[in-house]
């Protein structure tokens, strides 16, 4: 056994030919980096000359750039929980007509995209209000539909208008 150790194998690849095909797959994947930093600076010098292209003038821009944003948000999040809640529903009547393993896996797969997609939109909305709230614009219905959906009571209970607005609903 011993003996063997001292053996070069004549099948078996040179150090340089294994080099060579090492530092080629490198190249390679250098090569890769480089493409997706040019499409990052190409993407970020877009972004670049969008803003100068339109720029916010002042802060009234702002305020109707964040209650747009805002309702844009809150319809979308309503159709998350729309999604959710049927996504949940086909689960359970799934499990009711004891469907098969993959079925229940592709329903189960649904879900936890429709709970991402719900848990991203809630918590972008949240932000939007918090930005909306340092600027003194409104923000009771935002407040009153993510203590709805996400079901957490936060201090902006505390506030009249959510307060109100929770309990009519």
């Amino acid at each position: 056994m011993v003996e063997e150790l001292g053996v070069v194998r004549p099948d078996f690849p040179s150090v340089d030919s294994i080099r060579s095909v090492f530092q080629g797959f490198l190249r390679q994947e250098f090569g890769l980096v480089e493409d997706a930093i040019e499409r990052r600076v190409a993407d970020l010098d877009s972004l670049r000359a969008l803003r100068t292209q339109t720029p916010l003038n002042g802060l009234a821009d702002l305020d109707r750039f964040l209650l747009s944003r805002a309702a844009e948000l809150t319809g979308r999040l309503q159709l998350a929980i729309a999604e959710r809640s049927t996504a949940r529903d086909r689960i359970q009547d799934a499990r009711t007509a004891n469907a098969d393993a993959a079925e229940l896996a592709a329903l189960d797969l649904r879900f936890r995209v429709a709970e991402l997609r719900f848990d991203r939109l809630s918590r972008g909305l949240d932000a939007t209000a918090d930005l909306l709230d340092s600027r003194r614009l409104p923000t009771a219905p935002y407040r009153q539909l993510l203590i709805q959906a996400t079901g957490e009571v936060t201090s902006d209970v505390l506030n009249p208008t959510v307060a109100v607005g929770l309990v009519r609903d």
